[in-house]
């Protein structure tokens, strides 16, 4: 009879049970649904996300002639569309605000908040092309709430160039007569790059390539922001357009009021809620996976990275048949479509080039700026430009700061995947004298194992990196490959012996990257031109390299040779005796922004080798090495008095105290670096040391030889004391044994 109670009982039991799960449940999606929509108060977009407006979406791109392949054929995207409705941001946080003068004792409260949200307000940091990147990332940010995770940012190349009002009166003339780019020779064959022009037509010619719909495409766009912007190495897909890109975002974000009120205030006058944004960003990307990266997991993510033999190694029929098994799949997700796209993209360009590498060599893939002047170092400096980002030739106050954000963006962007790069050439010089950039170097030389540099190129080739200066000034870099890495080779012609370009799009300046690989040396052409074969004579450890190279007219198929000598070398007659010239690399700090980079174990080889002088002479043109800056001047800083923000270089006194000091810097860590018992006995460290004898060691008389050594007179120098000293130290002392198992405290990869 106590069965119905007992019944009853369980039903009830299990009533509540289940009404707790329920509870449980729902106050789940509540916090979830709180993250997604309202993370930190910013975004109030409704009760739930509402999914993606297709119609929308084409409809800007289509306004801008751009198509996106990849949505447009996303059949599960159909299902989420919603009709003619779509989130919008509502929060002021997210919105443009004006800039307002306030006295403190009087105002307590604006429109814009209390007394100390207005000052915290007018504080804030303005970044150069604000305007451009609050829209681009609005946008962007829009097309995540609405579901659209990896969509194409539409941007105009043209409209971040920076403009052009600043320029030498000395170059500053216009040809009255028509460029050779403005020809309506319907001949496509034309090619006026190698055309000597004036200043004038080179940059017209560089603002044509940009204007054109087939010109400027790059495919991605990663964010180089590491600082006050916590941005860092998001990548997202873009194309190009020459519509007015920024107006039409304002006009789809429905704030054209914010982009009038802009052209109508001073540009200081308005702050752009730019890391707002960016927190936005980050809190939906959470829920993303990144984008795809081919083969990560054949570069290793330590720090501490060590060079090895299959760095070295790479063959393009390898590269080509590991590509052409990845056939196409059914993806069912965005992530897995973008990253079979990519696949079947890099498969169908590794296809390219093996068909077409004959034809692709015999003609040259970057080129600079080929300028018709009289004057010789103008000329010349035209060499060092990309003629597609040209702008004019910049002074050395520009220059300089452009080189040294220019290498910290690159130093940033290698830091992603752990690629490794290294000093090369002059930049290996100057580091080893100052740690920066000599002040008439105009460019910068890096190089890589070929392995990183086919994984560079497959994942990053074709891409824009935006990237906030240490000024908060927003600039652009682009990547470009060179498909003719592919032949490792110098050949008859040697037109491409860069490999890469990581190129300032806003002057035009640009990194030499060349590949580092094994070649064998009887498939290598010899060299004609006197330098390079000078360069080859030189070698003190493989003599007569260059008779063991196959003639320049021979038409010998490469294969037909046999292997008999191997050495790691690039495409333009530079050799390295092993893999332990460079093993184990040093971790150091380049330029005024100390930027992070890698030099070689036998730094003083490599330069012995490529410059027989370089370590010897204190003197370089009218430039010489001054021992209390630790640092290249003109002479006439060195005749000068010493005095507060004095130099003669052209530089600002910001600049020339930047960089000063960064010299102080070098030398100080390279002599802690070298007082280590370790190392103290290498050659490069008895170099170092027998140049910071004049400064530390004045008991011993050096000091008084020093200084004696860099009073210059006009026409002559009084240098050969201190040269003959660098020099005995040079050649005397070898490599010695050391102990890798202490290098890793001074800097050096664990062996």
């Amino acid at each position: 009879m106590f069965k119905p109670k007992f019944a009853l009982y369980r039903k009830l039991r299990f009533f509540f049970v289940c009404l707790n799960i329920v509870a449980v449940f729902a106050l789940f999606l509540c916090i979830f649904e709180n993250h997604i929509n309202d993370h930190e108060g910013l975004i109030n977009a409704g009760s739930l996300p509402l999914k993606v407006n297709k119609t929308e979406y084409t409809k800007l791109l289509k306004t801008l002639n751009i198509s996106d392949g990849f949505y447009s054929s996303f059949d599960i995207i159909d299902s989420y569309m919603t009709i003619n409705s779509y989130n919008t941001f509502e929060s002021p946080n997210l919105m443009p605000k004006r800039r307002v003068n306030y006295d403190r004792k009087n105002v307590v409260a604006t429109k814009f908040g209390d007394q100390k949200y207005l000052q915290t307000l007018n504080n804030k940091k303005l970044i150069s092309n604000d305007k451009n990147l609050y829209f681009l990332l609005k946008y962007y940010l829009w097309c995540l709430v609405n579901n659209i995770n990896y969509p194409i940012v539409p941007i105009n190349i043209n409209e971040w160039q920076p403009a052009d009002s600043t320029e030498t009166t000395l170059f500053a003339f216009k040809n009255p007569k028509k460029c050779k780019c403005d020809s309506n020779n319907s001949n496509i064959d034309l090619d006026y790059r190698e055309e000597k022009e004036s200043m004038y037509c080179k940059k017209k010619q560089s603002k044509k390539f940009l204007q054109e719909v087939v010109g400027f495409n790059p495919d991605l766009a990663t964010f180089l922001f590491k600082k006050d912007i916590d941005l860092s190495f998001l990548s997202i897909r873009i194309k190009t357009s020459n519509q007015e890109v920024t107006k039409n975002l304002a006009l789809f974000l429905k704030e054209m009021n914010h982009f009038n009120d802009v052209d109508s205030k001073p540009p200081s006058s308005i702050y752009y809620p730019i890391n707002e944004i960016v927190n936005e960003i980050n809190a939906f990307n959470s829920f993303n996976s990144p984008y795809p990266i081919l083969g990560a997991n054949k570069i290793p993510k330590e720090v501490n990275y060590q060079l090895k033999k299959q760095d070295f190694r790479w063959d393009l029929e390898s590269k080509f048949n590991e590509y052409k098994t990845t056939t196409t799949q059914n993806s069912i997700t965005e992530i897995s479509k973008l990253k079979q796209g990519k696949l079947d993209f890099t498969a169908q360009r590794y296809r390219n080039i093996k068909i077409n590498l004959k034809e692709l060599i015999s003609k040259k893939y970057f080129y600079e700026v080929a300028l018709k002047s009289s004057i010789e170092n103008v000329w010349r400096s035209g060499t060092h430009y990309d003629w597609r980002f040209f702008k004019g030739l910049k002074p050395l106050s520009e220059r300089n700061e452009i080189l040294n954000d220019l290498f910290d963006a690159w130093s940033t962007f290698t830091k992603k995947d752990s690629i490794i790069s290294w000093l090369s050439h002059g930049n290996l010089l100057s580091w080893i004298w100052s740690g920066g950039q000599f002040l008439w170097d105009k460019d910068l030389d890096i190089q890589l194992p070929i392995s990183h540099f086919s994984f560079m190129a497959e994942n990053y080739n074709n891409t824009l990196f935006m990237y906030m200066t240490h000024k908060n000034e927003f600039k652009m870099y682009y990547l470009d490959i060179n498909p003719c890495y592919a032949d490792i080779y110098h050949g008859k012609e040697g037109k491409n012996s860069i490999d890469g370009r990581f190129i300032d799009v806003q002057s035009g300046l640009y990194i030499d990257l060349t590949a580092i690989s094994y070649k064998q040396i009887e498939l290598e052409t010899a060299p004609t031109d006197k330098y390079a074969l000078d360069k080859l004579q030189h070698l003190k450890w493989s003599k007569n390299l260059n008779q063991k190279m196959k003639p320049a007219d021979s038409n010998k198929n490469k294969k037909e040779s046999e292997s008999k000598t191997v050495l790691l070398g690039d495409k333009n007659y530079h050799f390295y005796e092993s893999i332990d010239t460079f093993n184990p690399l040093r971790k150091v700090k380049y330029g005024y922004l100390e930027s992070d980079t890698y030099v070689p174990f036998d730094i003083t080889s490599v330069l012995n080798d490529e410059y027989p002088n370089g370590l010897v002479v204190s003197e370089y043109d009218d430039y010489n090495y001054d021992w209390e800056y630790h640092g290249w001047v003109k002479k006439c800083e060195s005749r000068s008095k010493k005095t507060e923000h004095r130099n003669c270089e052209g530089l600002s006194n910001s600049q020339f105290d930047l960089t000063k000091e960064a010299w102080l810097n070098h030398f100080s860590r390279e002599l802690k670096f070298c007082s280590h018992e370790v190392v103290s006995k290498t050659s490069y460290c008895q170099w170092f040391l027998a140049l910071s004898k004049g400064i530390d060691n004045e008991e011993k008389g050096f000091l008084k030889s020093f200084r004696s050594a860099h009073k210059y007179s006009p026409g002559k120098s009084k240098s050969e004391l201190f040269e003959a000293n660098l020099k005995t130290v040079n050649t005397a002392v070898g490599l010695l044994p050391f102990n890798k198992t202490k290098l890793l405290e001074l800097g050096y990869p664990s062996p």
